[in-house]
C-alpha cells in the first residue's frame, strides 16, 4: 500500500503569476504511463501542486469561460479552423512555471516522468510523477520535495 503523506491547505510554497500554490500531496508507488523508450510497469513519486482560490483566480476563470463560449461559438458558426485552438484553462499557465526539485538522503536522481496540469472552475491543480520509485532504502530515509521556479 503506498504512502501518502498531505500537507493542511494553508501550506503555500510560493506565488506563481500573482496566485498563490500549496503543496497538495506526494504518495509513492504510482504506476503512470512511460515516455517514449521508458519501459511498462513503471512506479514513481507523485507530487501534486493547487493555486489557493481567491479573487484572482475567480477573475481569471470568469474570463476563461467568456473566452471559451466565444471560441465554442466560433467553432460552430465559423468551423474548427476559423476558431483555432481552444483558450488555454487560466491554472495551466499559472501551475507550469513551478519547477519541482525531488531529492532523498541515498542519492536517487529522479525525472519528471509525467505532467497533468488543468485550471478552470476548481481544477488548479498540478500532478507531476518522477521516476524511479523511492528505493526501499529511501523508504525509511528522509525524502524532500523542494519547490524552484
Amino acid at each position: 500500500m503506498p504512502t501518502i503523506i498531505s500537507a493542511p491547505a494553508h501550506l503555500v510554497i510560493g506565488t506563481s503569476d500573482g496566485v498563490r500554490v500549496r503543496f497538495a500531496g506526494l504518495e509513492t508507488g504510482v504506476a503512470y504511463s512511460p515516455a517514449v523508450g521508458q519501459s511498462y510497469g513503471g512506479e514513481g513519486l507523485l507530487v501534486e501542486l493547487a493555486g489557493v482560490r481567491g479573487p484572482e483566480t475567480q477573475v481569471r476563470d470568469a474570463r476563461f469561460l467568456a473566452e471559451r463560449d466565444d471560441w465554442a461559438r466560433r467553432r460552430k458558426e465559423d468551423g474548427p479552423e476559423a476558431a483555432g485552438p481552444p483558450p488555454v484553462m487560466p491554472g495551466v499557465t499559472v501551475l507550469e512555471r513551478i519547477g519541482v526539485l525531488v531529492t532523498d538522503d541515498v542519492g536517487t536522481v529522479y525525472e519528471l516522468a509525467s505532467r497533468q496540469v488543468a485550471g478552470d472552475g476548481t481544477e488548479w491543480e498540478a500532478r507531476m510523477i518522477y521516476s524511479p520509485a523511492v528505493p526501499i532504502a529511501g523508504a525509511d530515509s528522509d525524502a524532500a520535495v523542494h519547490h524552484r521556479g
